[in-house]
């Protein structure tokens, strides 16, 4: 495609800057084959081919656009500088394919040596498939200092009617959620995991 004012940041981030002045809309090319999610409102694009759309962006917003079947770990505290976020808790934020499933990784090591080389780091592996979202991790959360690597949220976009939880569990912990059955979003609150270790959340529907 001959476009330059929209990219990607790595593979699930969509980007579309209004690039000229006097605007508070622009039109974005949604790709073929699969499906965007606003990163700010949730909205669902679902286009059967690629389409061209319109899309407000007024001085406070940048169109970004996470793509359907991945999962992005976000810290979403505003500071002065990345070092003082190493120890912010992170938002996983599962965009669901039209399978209702979604997968992503995470790499993380301490930010400021270069210990990585001696193996001082850390990856994790999600994945959300038959509503069940479990975490794969290899290395130590020893990478963090003072409790890091902490998940405060999960953000579900893209659910159906028919994943629509009666419950979540976290082991025989019951977490607090809430949802909107019309949008397709579940939210979850404090479910007290870390990146950097093995775990299963699941939706039970009963």
């Amino acid at each position: 495609f001959d476009v330059d004012q929209q990219w990607l940041v790595g593979s699930d981030l969509m980007v579309a800057p209004v690039t000229d002045p006097g605007t508070n809309q622009r039109d974005v090319l949604f790709p073929a084959g699969d499906l965007w999610y606003d990163v700010d409102t949730r909205e669902k694009i679902d286009v059967p081919g690629t389409t061209t759309r319109t899309v407000s962006s007024p001085i406070d917003k940048i169109p970004v656009y996470q793509r359907g079947g991945s999962i992005l770990p976000r810290k979403l505290r505003l500071r002065r500088s990345t070092a003082v976020m190493m120890q912010d808790p992170y938002t996983l934020y599962v965009a669901c394919d039209r399978e209702g499933r979604a997968y992503g990784e995470l790499y993380v090591d301490d930010e400021h040596s270069f210990d990585y080389r001696k193996g001082a780091f850390g990856t994790a592996a999600f994945s959300f498939v038959n509503s069940i979202l479990r975490n794969v991790a290899k290395g130590s959360d020893a990478v963090f200092q003072d409790g890091g690597g902490r998940v405060e949220r999960i953000v579900f976009m893209g659910l159906s009617r028919a994943q629509m939880p009666k419950r979540i569990m976290y082991g025989n912990l019951e977490l607090t959620f809430m949802f909107e059955p019309t949008s397709g979003f579940v939210e979850i609150r404090k479910p007290d995991v870390s990146v950097l270790a093995d775990w299963e959340i699941k939706f039970v529907f009963e």
